[in-house]
């Protein structure tokens, strides 16, 4: 194996483990009371935020308006599942689609 196909190799690697830490900043946030302000540092500013019966929230005014909204419908007891750790990569800077699977409790 030459030194490119190591390079290579190691790039890949390094950009899961930014995914990984990705993902455990995302639950950070969640846990951090779905912290409205800090959620868009974690998106690209035409980022999406996507979730089933939720649907989609371009940009960082529609992904903050929705974690606002977040703050007075969600439980404090949130439950944080990561799935898919190596993603289609592009370049982690630009990464805008992270699954993450929550389980929540809405207040009613």
């Amino acid at each position: 194996m030459d030194i490119g196909e190591l390079e290579k190799r190691i790039a890949v690697l390094e950009d899961i483990e930014a995914i990984k830490k990705l993902k455990a900043r995302y639950c950070a946030v969640c846990d951090d009371n779905h912290n409205p302000e800090k959620i868009t540092t974690l998106f690209a500013p035409d980022g999406i935020w996507e979730g089933a019966g939720v649907g989609a929230h371009q940009g960082h005014a529609a992904i903050r308006a929705l974690f606002e909204r977040f703050q007075q419908r969600i439980d404090e007891l949130t439950a944080h599942h990561h799935a898919r750790c190596a993603e289609e990569r592009e370049g982690v800077e630009r990464l805008t689609r992270v699954e993450v699977r929550v389980a929540q409790r809405l207040r009613l």
